[in-house]
């Protein structure tokens, strides 16, 4: 892959960010992709192009800073000249540009993944306030569009303000820590530490974020219980955009001392080697690095009870999490140091190999369906040639690409209805496709046959007998969709796709105008009308993603992908369609000359005459749906959740 990575800061700047970008972008270089990074210059002196362990990186000289963001002029100018040749964009956030570079890719039609390490955290103050706010719609924006959203804990994800109205979409993997453990018996002979001195490592920006004024401002009543105390900080003790107390106060001076910015890994993992014990005090903070090098490093962690960080500790089951400003729980856990932990199983925890591989992986995802083969194109649309529903044709694509046929082997489309996928499905692939419906009239009239009569509660299949299952509107049409999905569960072959789709609840006004205003007036939606067909027709419910999304995690499966689909649509395009079209067709009220330009079964028969009504009618919705093609926002509203999940190759008892 041809990987652009863009963040405000790379290398030799140093912060927890740059860390895991650089050594993502380096992995990713020595996996064999062509990576360039692409910041601004950050120090005058540094070259405006260079090559770096195999990644290059390009830097936009900066006029002017404010607050934490710089101001680089040429920087969205550089980004644009090298879009068209890349496959994918990663976007560090938070970054101010990020809504820019996401219209840029959007633009460009270039798929990119947003990494987010943390919402921005700043003193009151009218200016802060302002840019918070202003880099938190900017990232947002960038979310809502982006291909994938990462970030580095479950934890963090759940209670970031930035990620909430897409968490359905966060995707978590753990940043990549490379740091190794070393022998140094004299550690504390070469920093000058006394040797019965009890050392706390502390690390990061001294910054109000950090809390490191929680552990200061107990110095006193420390000391006074742990005499031999030394405070041992390593990190920027002077950051221009916040002002802030001083590790180095003279009252503090016999108990604190600050190694200032350790930027290589021997002397990060000398100074652990000093350390009795590593404290994370900070307020608001994703995953810190920190963290995770000080138990890489065989040094026990104690951490403030913050979302994100103390799930280092669930995750490595090692260390202790406390309310660091309760003076009797701090001094007890500094009286009671959790138990060393062991750096061989701490590197199995966090491996830095898997994270960038996992990492690597779903950009590869992001990538593909944008490699659509002519002849695959060709097919969709010879068979797609009659759909005047846009949201379908739209998720058919989508959910074709969910299934990964290239090495399927067995596919059943469960609810198949006439056969459409089925037939789509047997051009596209030479593996075996099943179709199953209980609606013995759709069946009769399924296109191509055989297709087979079965409920889904009695499905005449063993465990383990698809390696694909396609599953599309079918789930909100059962009053015990959970049992349904472990059906299908119980189906699929270990590592086997499932592609589902549902209608959305939060869907869009134009699409069924009747049924929105009902419900703007509190009252029940129709179902079974007999003549309106709304959106509820024979539904028993509606899906949002985050729903679907819990859903199918409950069930076992790893969801992999899952977007929403269609958000601008012809006014009464829904009516116009399946209480006018469908019902025409059901009832062969349509000439039969006709049928080969509106059945879509039958768009091989449909000889592209531009000047017939259906084709014309069918030529007005797609002129309307062009602002679809582009990934809509994520945030809603939408026709169409579909989403692909994958079963675990361990497969979990049910």
């Amino acid at each position: 892959m041809r990987i652009l990575v863009v963040l405000s800061f790379y290398a030799p700047h140093w912060t927890g960010l740059t860390k895991y970008a650089q050594r993502a972008a380096e992995g990713w270089a020595a996996a064999g992709d062509d990576v360039t990074v692409v910041c601004s210059r950050h120090d005058p002196h540094a070259a405006l192009t260079e090559r770096l362990n195999g990644v290059t990186v390009v830097r936009s000289p900066i006029i002017m800073s404010v607050s934490r963001a710089v101001f680089a002029p040429t920087l969205l100018t550089t980004i644009s000249h090298l879009l068209p040749q890349h496959d994918v964009v990663v976007i560090h956030t938070p970054f101010p540009e990020a809504r820019l570079v996401g219209w840029l890719c959007r633009r460009s039609g270039i798929p990119y993944t947003c990494i987010h390490h943390g919402d921005v955290v700043l003193p009151n103050g009218l200016r802060n306030r302002v840019y918070a706010w202003l880099m938190r719609v900017s990232a947002q924006h960038a979310f809502a569009h982006a291909d994938a959203v990462l970030t580095h804990s479950t934890d963090y994800a759940d209670h970031s303000h930035w990620l909430a109205p897409l968490r359905w979409r966060v995707q978590v993997v753990t940043p990549p820590v490379t740091i190794t453990p070393t022998e140094h018996a004299d550690a504390r002979r070469l920093l000058q530490i006394p040797h019965n001195a009890l050392v706390v490592g502390i690390g990061g920006r001294m910054v109000h974020e950090k809390g490191f004024d929680l552990v200061l401002n107990q110095r006193a009543s420390l000391v006074a219980h742990f005499p031999q105390l030394l405070i041992l900080h390593v990190g920027a003790a002077h950051m221009p955009y916040e002002p802030a107390v001083s590790l180095l106060n003279p009252e503090h001076e016999l108990h604190v001392r600050s190694l200032g910015l350790l930027t290589d890994d021997a002397a990060l993992a000398r100074y652990f080697a000093a350390c009795d014990v590593v404290l994370v005090p900070s307020r608001s903070d994703c995953f810190p690095s920190f963290a995770i090098e000080a138990l890489r490093c065989g040094v026990p962690i104690i951490v403030h009870d913050t979302p994100g960080l103390r799930s280092i500790v669930w995750q490595a089951t090692a260390g202790r999490v406390i309310d660091c400003a309760d003076p009797v729980a701090l001094q007890r856990a500094l009286a009671n140091l959790p138990a060393r932990p062991d750096p061989a199983r701490m590197a199995q925890i966090f491996d830095a190999v898997a994270s960038i591989a996992t990492t690597r992986a779903i950009l590869a995802r992001t990538v593909a369906p944008a490699q659509k083969s002519a002849a695959t194109e060709q097919i969709f649309q010879r068979h797609l040639a009659n759909e005047v529903d846009m949201a379908y044709r739209r998720r058919a694509h989508t959910l074709v690409q969910f299934l990964e046929l290239a090495d399927a082997r067995t596919i059943l489309d469960c609810g198949c209805g006439q056969g459409v996928y089925v037939q789509l499905l047997r051009a596209l692939s030479p593996a075996t496709v099943v179709g199953v419906d209980r609606d013995i009239q759709r069946l009769r009239e399924a296109q191509p046959q055989p297709v087979l009569l079965a409920d889904l509660a009695a499905l005449p299949f063993g465990a383990a007998t698809f390696d694909r299952i396609l599953f599309s509107e079918v789930l909100e049409h059962i009053q015990a969709d959970d049992e349904a999905l472990h059906t299908l569960y119980r189906l699929l072959t270990p590592g086997g796709i499932l592609a589902v789709s549902v209608p959305c609840a939060h869907y869009p006004f134009w699409w069924d105008p009747i049924s929105r205003c009902r419900e703007w007036l509190g009252l029940s939606p129709l179902i079974d009308h007999p003549w309106i067909a709304t959106i509820w027709s024979n539904h028993v419910r509606l899906y949002r993603p985050a729903q679907l999304s819990a859903l199918l995690t409950r069930i076992g499966f790893v969801v992999e992908a899952i977007e929403l689909q269609t958000r601008h649509t012809f006014p009464f395009v829904h009516f116009i369609v399946y209480s006018i079209g469908k019902p025409l067709l059901d009832r062969q009220l349509l000439p039969e000359r006709w049928r080969a330009y509106a059945d879509r079964r039958s768009g091989n028969a449909n000889d592209g005459r531009w000047w017939h009504p259906f084709n014309v009618v069918r030529a007005v919705f797609r002129l309307w749906d062009v602002r679809n093609e582009s990934r809509i926002d994520q945030r809603g509203p939408g026709v169409i959740i579909v989403a692909k999940a994958r079963k675990p190759q361990a497969d979990a008892p049910l």
